[in-house]
């Protein structure tokens, strides 16, 4: 994976039976999820695959919009820019002379900016174009600066109805140094700011800045099988390298298919500070052509990236059929600080921030809460009725990812579909088909599911999949449900809602709290539950209490449960049992933990040929031992080494 220097836009799923579970992440081209999938799935080197998608990529961009490209170049543009190439070698001077723009030079034809300079707005301009795949503003040169000045371009609503591709200012492949600041980009029909590429190289751009520009209400969102398919961005930047985007606001985009509020797609040393990209939409069902669209709105996106940060800024209240806050995959050294990916309200899946094919990622100080998923369409093919509100992801390839001092709390689904029979999912913290994960001193609570819901999971850490993940200092509480046909657990190793068998390993959970995590309709809510395979992990030095179940060994697959350590844990106050071991083998290993559940069992082993061994585990343990009230006929189970 070390030259997957790449990103998805919407949850990328390995297969499709086996990722769907975990929402948007997938890229959109659709042969790409699969070929990347199929790869990781096979333990396949992902070069080859990343070769073959800028072959096809670039083929797909140069007829981007059903054949068609978005901004057809005049002649004498692509002239220049081939003329600008041959000079990259050079050092450019930015020229100083200052020149103002009135709506009179942008007129109805739009504006080309060519030379070295200063470009001043003078005043606000209402861009009124008499024919389609227009921009107002073309910057095609290199050492350009735009400075809106704090007025105001758009269009006006008649235009904004007749023309479904119209943009406000479109930098073209080859523009080198350009800045863009100090305005408001409007009500237009395609995108608001984007720097295009025809190559998907990082050279095609460099030295990019867009700072304190808000783009707000572009696009359209409409169902019409008319309309344009295509992705629309407020601020979008393809190909690149060193751009910085600060203190900008997005809102607003729209699209039939696909909305990238800001975007980094194809850069190398980005950065994204200080900006908030919210309430961006799709429409809330699936365009049902051959092959079905699954329409998406992310907030903030990065799609093949190198070296690149982003803090101090949000993705909220985004909508559609899925819907995620920041969405970051196949790529390499991300920084994600201080970040908020919240509100976000989908039918299918809801995410507040998710990582995909990436190495050597630090997420810190991150917020995700209240997203939430509304399945209530009775109407869809079964499998479109699978879905998940999820707070943080990390899906599919990933190694090498560190998720510090987070919170993911409150995220719902909710659902009334009668007909459903796909398992449905809500979790705080996720990891899913990846290696060398860490979770440290993060906090997953409330994440919850309505009661209608037919089958799946909830928990606060959900761990699939995965090998080498370490979960440190974390507490999982009051995520709780009431529903039978559901699996509730505040630490979730070994998910189980997917059909194939998920094979997790090396998992350690350290020093963690799990409280309060229940399943009113049959008390089986864990605090910490072990399912499917997990071998050769470690539960040590956690507290597990008022849960219904302290600590759970079961899964379908529960002879598969081997080899692992529980040890040295405080399991107390839980309304069930203490610790319930179901597995069908004499491989799991316990020492130095003990469970006080008073009116419940301490220590519950039912599994096939699952006997205790010789002697007796439990022990009477008297006031003296510091344990305050309970009295000197109090049990434990005090499990040594079986």
């Amino acid at each position: 994976m070390k030259n997957s220097r790449v990103i998805l836009s919407i949850t990328l799923i390995i297969t499709f039976t086996s990722l769907e579970a975990f929402g948007p992440e997938c890229h959109r081209l659709e042969w790409l999820m699969q070929r990347l999938g199929a790869a990781i799935a096979n333990k396949q080197p992902l070069d080859s695959v990343v070769k073959e998608y800028y072959i096809a990529a670039n083929d797909v961009l140069g007829k981007r919009n059903e054949g068609k490209r978005t901004i057809d170049l005049p002649t004498a543009i692509k002239r220049s820019h081939r003329a600008l190439r041959d000079k990259r070698g050079e050092v450019l001077t930015c020229g100083e002379t200052v020149i103002e723009i009135g709506e009179k030079d942008v007129g109805c034809n739009g504006l080309i900016l060519k030379k070295p300079a200063l470009y001043r707005l003078k005043e606000n301009i209402c861009f009124k174009p008499k024919k389609d795949g227009v921009v107002a503003i073309t910057i095609s040169g290199d050492c350009i600066k735009l400075d809106l000045n704090g007025k105001k371009l758009s269009t006006p609503l008649a235009v904004f109805d007749e023309f479904d591709d119209i943009s406000g200012i479109v930098v073209t492949p080859g523009s080198d140094f350009i800045t863009i600041t100090n305005g408001k980009v409007a009500n237009f029909s395609n995108f608001g700011v984007a720097f295009l590429s025809d190559t998907l190289s990082v050279t095609d751009h460099r030295g990019i800045v867009v700072d304190k520009v808000t783009v707000t209400d572009c696009g359209k969102l409409t169902t019409d099988p008319n309309t344009i398919l295509g992705i629309r961005y407020g601020i979008g930047v393809e190909g690149a390298t060193d751009v910085t985007i600060t203190h900008s606001v997005v809102s607003g985009i729209k699209s039939r298919s696909e909305v990238d509020g800001i975007a980094l797609n194809f850069v190398d040393d980005g950065l994204i500070d200080g900006c908030t990209s919210r309430s961006n939409s799709v429409p809330r069902l699936p365009i049902m052509v051959d092959p079905p669209i699954e329409p998406f709105a992310i907030g903030i996106s990065l799609l093949f990236f190198n070296d690149c940060v982003v803090k101090n800024s949000s993705g909220v209240h985004n909508e559609g059929w899925s819907a995620i806050g920041l969405a970051a995959a196949i790529g390499s050294n991300l920084a994600i600080h201080h970040v908020q990916g919240s509100f976000n309200d989908a039918t299918r899946f809801s995410n507040g921030l998710q990582v995909a094919v990436s190495t050597s990622v630090t997420i810190d100080k991150a917020i995700t809460s209240d997203n939430v998923a509304e399945n209530r369409n009775e109407s869809l093919p079964p499998e479109f009725q699978l879905a998940a509100a999820e707070g943080i992801l990390i899906v599919a390839g990933n190694a090498g990812v560190t998720v510090r001092d987070c919170i993911a709390h409150n995220q719902q689904f909710v659902s009334t579909v009668g007909t459903g029979i796909r398992p449905q999912a809500c979790f705080g913290f996720g990891a899913a088909f990846s290696a060398d994960i860490i979770f440290e001193c993060c906090s997953a609570s409330n994440n919850t599911t309505g009661a209608d819901t037919l089958e799946g999971e909830v928990s606060g850490f959900r761990v699939e999949d995965c090998d080498n993940v370490v979960m440190r200092g974390c507490i999982a509480t009051n995520n709780s449900i009431n529903n039978a046909a559901m699996i509730c657990a505040g630490f979730l190793i070994g998910a189980q809602i997917t059909p194939d068998k998920s094979d997790s390993s090396n998992v350690i959970l350290d020093s963690c709290i799990a409280e309060a995590n229940n399943n009113a309709a049959n008390l089986m809510g864990a605090g910490i539950r072990l399912g499917e395979i997990v071998t050769n992990s470690c539960i040590i030095n956690s507290i597990a209490k008022n849960n219904d179940i302290g600590i759970l060994l079961i899964g379908e697959f529960s002879d598969d449960i081997t080899n692992n350590l529980i040890q040295d844990n405080r399991v107390l106050g839980n309304n069930t049992f203490g610790i319930s071991d179901q597995t069908a083998n004499q491989t799991n290993a316990y020492t130095g933990s003990f469970a006080y559940t008073p009116g419940g069992i301490n220590y519950l082993t039912g599994g096939i040929n699952n006997t205790l061994p010789a002697g007796n585990l439990l022990r009477l343990w008297p006031k003296t031992m510091g344990l305050g009230p309970i009295g000197s006929d109090a049990s434990f189970a005090n499990a040594d080494v079986r």
